[in-house]
Formats: C-alpha cells, structure tokens, sequence
C-alpha cells in the first residue's frame, strides 16, 4: 500500500492522470493486447479526466486499444462497458458485466473514488468485502450527495444502483483510489490507519498488494503526523529515482567519535556529580523544638481541622467536630467556622435573587444572624489564642471559659 500526498487537488488530480497515461504507454496495448481501466463516477476524478482528455489531444496516450467497465466514454462504444439499469433483468445484467470482465482478461487497473463514509464504488457501509457486481440499495448519505447531480431534488435521485462489488475490484491487478477535500479525511484515516472492517468498505484495500491511495493536503488532517511524515518521505525517494542519500564527506565523516570515545563518554556522563557516600549520619535529626513549640502546632493542627469542617459542611460539621474531639482548640476551631460559615449563608440569601424578600420581609432577622456569625466567628479564635499554649486544653481542666456565650 502507497499514499501519495500532493498539495491541492489539481495536482492530486494531474499525478493520477500521469499514472495512468504511464501505465497505459508501459503496458504497450494493440489490436490484440488490450488494457482494462475500471474508472468511476463522481465529482472526484473529473480533474483526472480533463488532464487525460489534455493528453490525448497533445498526442501523448491513444485510448484505441483500451477498455474501460465505467460510465464514462473516453473510446469507441464497443470497447466501453457500462451497466445498464435500464435492463430488464438486473441480476443478468450484473453477471454479464462480470463475465465481461474476465473475458477482457480482467482489469489492469481499476481508478476509485469513495465518499465521506468511505464507500467504494456503491458499496455503502456494511457492504460484503468479498462482493460482486449487483444490485444494491443507496445510503441516505449516499442520495444527499448524488442530489447535485439532479439539480439538487432529493426526489429524482435513484435510490438504488448497479455497481462492481468490492471483491471486483480487488480482483484487479492495481488498484489508484483517489481521495481529497477535508471531508473525507476522517474516511482516509479509517482506510489506512485502522483495521479492515465492513463499515469502511475503502478500508479493504490495505490488503490487496498494489494500492495506490492518492490525496491532497486536505484529506490527510485526520492522520497522524509520522503517517504523513513516512509516505512524504517515501514519495520524495521515489522522486529522487530511488537513489539512497549520499554518504557524509571525508572532514564531515572524521569529527563524529569511534566508538571508544563514545563509550567513555557514556562512563563520564554516569559519575555521580557528589563524591562520597551517603550515610544517615548525615541526615541529623532536629531536636532543637521547645515543648511549647510542639504543642502549638498540634494545636493549631487541631483548630485548622475542626474550622474547615464546620466552614464547609455548616452545621453538620459543627456537630461532628464537637463529637470527635474533646480538645479546646478543636471544639473553638468549630465555633469559629461555623460561625464564618454562618456569615457565608446569610449574605447568599441577602444577594440571592431567590430570596428577594429576606424572609419575608423580617430585615431585622438578617441582621440578627449576621450578627451572631460575626461573634461566633470572633469568640472562637479569641477563646483559642488564650488556650492554645495549655498543656492540657480539655475541657475538664480548662478555667470557666464562654463556648456559645454561656458558662
């Protein structure tokens, strides 16, 4: 499998043109050597068309000993095969075109589009991998993009077709999918860089041995960058005739280290940048902390914690600090968040538009909490910088001290 990136669709469309005028002219076809081209329908491939129709007129490519299984005429009507949907028996018809195919002796190269769904041909999504020429009912997708074709009425647009199956196709010898726009980037993606699967029809394509997929910059937005930067490269090459790149020059090839040098560098680089080993001895514990200074800290541990409790879950951590511990700095740290957490609230409700009325009007009762949270919140932290360098700020040896206001 080949991708083949060129930046715009004119030239997307120009290179597919080249392709099949060189394989037309290596091929060497005559009256009794015939080369089969499969070539689609489609909005896709008409730059390649038009670049074909230029090569013609200038002379560089005859279509005389050509035949094509498609819907276009580029030859003479006798060596142009089309499926007729007019026929009357459309299953017969689809038989016939296949064992026209083999009688031609198959196809040396077959040219596809797909749409943004990644069907190939009208193989829509779901379709068989391994599918003949038949009858086949059209996607919704399918209608609304064929629907400029009839002057954009959904009504005229058929909704059943007859088309190669995808097994067709990959019975050719070579097969050149062409893909561009930014709406099909997400079906290349899907076609080249995922596993085959039914749903992506295109997708089947990854194990035929000569697929050549060609896009534009647009279609490749949904690759990722090293896919891109590997077919860029491989193009490149191939343009260049193949020729691997020169070896560095003599001054260039002798500045690079041998090898010795590069292993010593190597050790060099691996020395630890402080001498000596590490011992515990080194690491001396800190015992300079006064008992005053250790206390304080699990004071105010124990005030920080019941605080945020009591700030965050209101009420209910105030009355689960006071459960879970019996320490002065605890019980105050409760106080004092409950009392900021009051504060909090009141002043939701009073800038709330929810509550436009303040409870019903009673202005004095948002002043009486304020209030309250603003003396719970201060008592706290006055009551605890009092208490918080105790030995033993329980409640059982504390001197008489105000919690709610009461003794």
């Amino acid at each position: 499998m080949k991708l083949i990136i060129l930046n715009d669709y004119d030239q997307a469309s120009e290179w597919a043109a080249k392709y099949i005028r060189n394989k037309i002219l290596l091929f060497k076809p005559g009256p009794d050597r015939y080369f089969t081209l499969g070539l689609p329908t489609g909005s896709t491939p008409l730059g390649c068309y038009k670049k074909l129709i230029e090569y013609y007129k200038n002379g560089e490519v005859s279509f005389q000993y050509v035949k094509t299984f498609n819907m276009d005429e580029y030859v003479e009507s006798e060596n142009t095969h089309i499926l007729d949907g007019n026929a009357a028996d459309l299953q017969a018809e689809c038989e016939t075109f296949e064992e026209k195919i083999k009688a031609a002796g198959g196809i040396q190269l077959f040219v596809g589009g797909i749409g943004p769904d990644g069907h190939i041909a009208f193989n829509e999504p779901g379709s068989s991998l391994v599918s003949r020429t038949r009858v086949k009912t059209l996607a919704k997708d399918t209608i609304m993009a064929n629907a400029r074709f009839f002057d954009g009425d959904l009504s005229k647009v058929p909704t059943m077709a007859l088309t190669v199956g995808v097994g067709t196709v990959m019975d050719a010898k070579e097969v050149m999918i062409l893909i561009t726009g930014a709406h099909k980037a997400f079906a290349l993606y899907k076609a080249i860089e995922e596993g085959v699967n039914h749903m992506w029809t295109v997708s089947a394509f990854q194990q035929h041995p000569q697929t050549v997929f060609v896009c534009d910059e647009d279609a490749t937005l949904e690759l990722r960058v090293k896919t891109v930067k590997y077919f860029k490269a491989f193009f490149e090459y191939k343009e260049d005739g193949g020729r691997f790149p020169n070896p560095p020059s003599y001054s260039v090839a002798t500045t690079l280290p041998s090898y010795d040098e590069a292993e010593r560098s190597k050790e060099e680089a691996a020395i630890p940048l402080v001498t000596g080993r590490v011992t515990e001895d080194d690491f001396v514990a800190r015992d300079d902390f006064e008992d005053a200074d250790q206390l304080r800290i699990g004071n105010d541990g124990i005030f920080m914690l019941t605080f945020f409790m009591a700030f965050l879950f209101n009420w209910i951590g105030f009355f689960l600090s006071f459960c879970l511990t019996t320490s002065a700095a605890g019980r105050y740290g409760a106080i004092s968040g409950f009392g900021l957490s009051l504060i909090k609230w009141v002043l939701i409700v009073r800038f709330s538009t929810y509550f436009p009325g303040y409870f019903d009007g009673q202005y004095w009762l948002w002043w009486v909490f304020l209030a309250l949270g603003f003396m719970l919140f201060i008592r706290g932290f006055v009551n605890y910088s009092r208490v918080r360098k105790l030995a033993d700020p329980t409640y059982a040896t504390l001197p008489r001290t105000r919690v709610l206001f009461i003794y």
